[in-house]
């Protein structure tokens, strides 16, 4: 099994478990929670706070931090791309909208080739 593989299996299983789950509302509230703390807020808070409290040492490195967590996060974001589970499942229906679109129809075509025909891409799956 390759390691892309193992992976879309991953990915594919905790989506199912994470729909078996959307009835629980303790559980929504926390998706929702980690969903808002990708925008960058809370890190930008903290930077803020620490500079008013005079601990400008802290505060810079937090700073240099959160610019390459950023730089990181976009060069992953546009080069490892997958389709968003509303794009692979036509019953599926998102909690949470995404803001941002980059998923071309190149890459949807290939994936889809990818998840219906494997083989055919030399990738295998176990039987």
């Amino acid at each position: 099994m390759s390691v892309f593989t193992s992976v879309l299996s991953l990915d594919r299983r905790i989506l199912l478990w994470s729909l078996k789950q959307r009835d629980r509302k303790a559980f929504m509230q926390i998706v929702r929670m980690i969903s808002t703390s990708g925008d960058g807020y809370d890190q930008v808070g903290a930077i803020g706070l620490l500079t008013l409290f005079k601990h400008y040492p802290t505060a810079q490195l937090l700073l240099f931090l959160f610019a390459i967590e950023r730089i990181l996060f976009w060069v992953l974001k546009n080069t490892l791309r997958r389709p968003r589970p509303q794009e692979s499942f036509s019953s599926f229906q998102a909690v949470i909208e995404a803001s941002d679109r980059y998923f071309s129809n190149l890459v949807a075509s290939v994936w889809s080739q990818v998840e219906n025909h494997p083989q055919s891409l030399g990738i295998s799956v176990p039987a």
